[in-house]
């Protein structure tokens, strides 16, 4: 998966980083064949620091998309480091088949920040 968009989008989905509560984005973030649901709750990290878990849906809308990104549904965490501008994953579990359905396989999820591109 591109980290950089992904990235560029969950900033734009998460101004706030001091409400614990913020409602979803009105519709989903749909780029590149790639449809983001942000889920509506965003929950501090244990010993956050300002960072953030956000729950994403995930749907590869084309079959480009699709073989690009090795998945047809994802549901993840990602943990937002608003003061830092950059995010991880904390959490991955792809699904072969829309909607999250038939068998999930965990995806390795690398352990560091990342900073999304100025073009993402």
């Amino acid at each position: 998966m591109r980290a950089s968009l992904l990235i560029a989008l969950l900033f734009a989905a998460a101004s706030a980083p001091a409400v614990w509560a913020a409602p979803a984005p009105t519709g989903p973030i749909v780029k590149d064949g790639l449809e983001i649901n942000i889920l509506p709750a965003l929950a501090p990290a244990s010993g956050s620091g300002g960072v953030f878990n956000v729950g994403l849906d995930m749907e590869a809308r084309t079959d480009d998309a699709a073989h690009r990104l090795g998945f047809r549904s994802l549901h993840g965490v990602t943990a937002i480091d608003c003061r830092q501008g950059a995010n991880r994953f904390v959490e991955a579990e792809a699904y072969t088949e829309a909607g999250m359905m038939g068998q999930g396989t965990a995806r390795a999820v690398r352990g560091k920040l990342v900073r999304p591109r100025h073009d993402s």
